[in-house]
């Protein structure tokens, strides 16, 4: 997601001030990239079974300055292990190992893993047999969190949100720049 202004309009409506444009702009750019962020995320959790914290850790924030009236975000990290994702049963059972796991990508949908379990190995991973052996085994990915934002990226809902917060931000930052001009 991208967001640029021009500043024609904000320096028409600063006056005698207008030298404070790009200050202005850039500021209430940085909040509607932050606010476009969340909305992401949001919809992203709203429609995956992921935790927000591995949602938000993949995004990257690309801020303006006033020299850039531009700011964007982006979405990079690997494959997750399919247990980061909701399990059923949620821990590891080697005494009484389900017939198949139970994985929900997506809310309300769980997929069962014929043969795969969940084992600790540092942190919590869902692996699978190769062979009918015991050794090796092979741990489950699902999909990464960047396809899981694309996927699930309802940009109308993003982006209306970014200009939301662009609008009140820029009418605030003005605001307060007149005001401090009238002392």
């Amino acid at each position: 997601m991208n967001i640029h202004f021009e500043t024609g309009r904000v320096e028409q409506r600063l006056g005698q001030f207008k030298k404070e444009a790009p200050k202005v702009m850039s500021r209430a750019i940085n909040r509607a990239i932050s606010a476009g962020k969340t909305q992401a995320s949001k919809d992203t959790r709203a429609k995956y079974a992921v935790k927000a914290g591995d949602v938000n850790q993949t995004i990257a924030i690309k801020k303006a300055t006033k020299n850039r009236l531009g700011a964007s975000f982006t979405s990079k990290g690997p494959r997750l292990s399919l247990a980061k994702y909701r399990t059923t049963p949620s821990a590891p059972r080697p005494q009484k190992p389900p017939k198949s796991l139970k994985i929900m990508i997506e809310k309300g949908k769980r997929v069962p893993y014929k043969g795969a379990f969940l084992a600790e190995s540092g942190t919590m991973k869902v692996f699978k047999r190769i062979q009918s052996a015991r050794l090796p085994i092979k741990e489950l990915t699902g999909p990464a969190i960047p396809q899981l934002l694309k996927g699930s990226l309802k940009e109308k809902t993003t982006e209306k949100r970014a200009h939301e917060v662009y609008r009140s931000r820029l009418d605030h930052e003005i605001k307060r720049i007149l005001e401090r001009g009238k002392r």
